[in-house]
């Protein structure tokens, strides 16, 4: 026997089991087809599952809308408390309070619910209230706790430009006690409000950032121009002090002095390469991101 013969009988057992795997792919698929003459399969609207059409019944064609009518989204509006929809203060910490309206669509600017009313609940039990997820209130029992608000700056009826949210502002004049708070806006019907939780409590004191609250409120009363120059005082005195130059550039741009923002912002960059340079000599500095996309959004405010 040659050495031909011998490869061609190694060879046929592989060809049969190939040939079978053949059939039975050739098998599956005119199954297949054969289902396809029947009720086709329709997408149950709960979960992934499927389901059959009932007989008689004639299927939507493929990619078109469901019969059923969907409401359209309204407008929205999220509480923040000192600038966080769930924050941290203490007892006779300066507190303030924004709405931020939201239209449904981006190409119109958001605009002002005919009437806005805050109301203040304490919390009872801890667990009511806004968290980092879902911004939906919980179940705890509650009580409304009376609460003096002072309107903060303008009252704009309608956003500056097509997709900017509309912001108002209040202070909470009134003190609060120890313990924790929801803040919701009552809004007409079709709005869609989120509330924010407040906790208050001694151990969550920072001076520091009461500061920065204060100064914020400040400016929002028309004092923004003191706020400048206290902030000023701050960097000429400590040129590396980072938190009350960022404070600074904020406020020059909301002042509407972005060449002022923008000569701040080049002297912290140029401060932090400086300093780059002094711990890598020899290498390249590397200015931040964030620093970048500040300066770009600067310049094309100054054009």
């Amino acid at each position: 026997m040659d050495s031909t013969d011998h490869s061609d009988r190694k060879r046929r057992p592989a060809a049969m089991l190939i040939a079978l795997a053949a059939a039975g792919v050739i098998v599956t698929i005119v199954w297949l087809l054969a289902r396809q003459g029947g009720a086709p399969v329709q997408a149950s609207g709960e979960g992934s599952s499927p389901k059959r059409a009932a007989a008689g019944q004639t299927p939507a064609p493929a990619g078109t809308a469901p019969a059923a009518a969907t409401v359209a989204a309204g407008p929205e509006c999220t509480v923040r408390v000192n600038g966080s929809p769930y924050a941290r203060s203490a007892p006779g910490s300066p507190i303030y309070v924004e709405c931020v309206f939201v239209s449904p669509s981006a190409a119109q600017p958001a605009a002002a619910p005919k009437q806005v009313t805050l109301q203040v609940t304490a919390v009872v039990g801890n667990e009511a209230g806004v968290g980092a997820a879902g911004n939906e209130a919980g179940a705890g029992a509650a009580q409304e706790t009376p609460a003096e608000l002072e309107p903060l700056g303008d009252r704009p009826a309608v956003a500056s430009a097509a997709g900017a949210p509309l912001v108002w502002r209040w202070k909470l004049s009134s003190a609060l006690a120890e313990g924790s708070y929801e803040v919701r806006a009552v809004l007409p019907e079709g709005w869609s409000p989120r509330p924010a939780r407040l906790d208050v409590a001694a151990r969550h004191a920072c001076k520091s950032w009461d500061q920065r609250v204060a100064r914020r409120i400040a400016a929002w009363q028309g004092r923004r121009e003191k706020v400048v120059s206290e902030l000023e005082s701050a960097v000429a005195a400590d040129a590396g002090n980072l938190s009350a130059r960022l404070e600074l550039i904020d406020h020059l741009q909301a002042a509407d002095k972005p060449e002022a923002a923008r000569d701040q912002l080049l002297d912290l960059a140029y401060r932090i390469q400086q300093k780059q340079l002094a711990g890598s000599p020899g290498q390249s500095p590397d200015l931040p991101d964030w620093i970048a996309f500040g300066l770009e959004s600067l310049a094309a405010a100054q054009r």
